[in-house]
């Protein structure tokens, strides 16, 4: 039995402009603008960019990492400081129902609930750990990789 490969969809006219509009989109996705554009919005590099312009995408892509996990950094300590300042401001009681003491005899009970304002605070502030953890990791990933194609820029 023989292969006919007339009907491969990989060699016709169809693939052949498909992957030269990949070629194109590409060269377009793989400049320093956009990478700075990529780490300042938080995303994620998946390493898509040939060989030929990686390593000034990476540079751009690490700086700008850089500059963000600088600015989150700030932002974390605002957070935590305005976690600390609602935590020791506000306390909050709340009346016990029908709450007795040992004798039986009706007491005025609290009991303590929790502050809505630390929450709020305790959220963001986890929300904050959790992008820079993943934007430290991007950042790591892309060294790693910078150094690898250029290591010439670390010495």
């Amino acid at each position: 039995m023989r292969l006919n490969f007339s009907n491969n969809p990989f060699n016709s006219t169809e693939a052949v402009v498909n992957r030269s509009g990949h070629a194109r989109g590409l060269a377009l996705f793989c400049k320093p603008e956009t990478a700075y554009t990529l780490a300042n919005s938080e995303q994620i590099y998946n390493h898509v960019c040939p060989a030929e312009y990686e390593r000034e995408f990476l540079v751009a892509y690490t700086e700008a990492l850089s500059e963000k996990l600088d600015y989150l950094q700030g932002e974390d300590l605002y957070l935590q400081n305005e976690l600390l300042k609602a935590r020791t401001q506000h306390r909050f009681f709340d009346p016990v129902e029908g709450a007795t003491n040992e004798s039986g005899v009706a007491i005025n009970s609290f009991v303590s609930r929790a502050n809505p304002v630390a929450y709020l605070f305790e959220n963001q502030v986890n929300y904050q750990q959790d992008r820079r953890i993943r934007l430290r990791n991007a950042f790591n990933r892309a060294r790693l990789r910078l150094r690898t194609i250029a290591p010439e820029l670390f010495e």
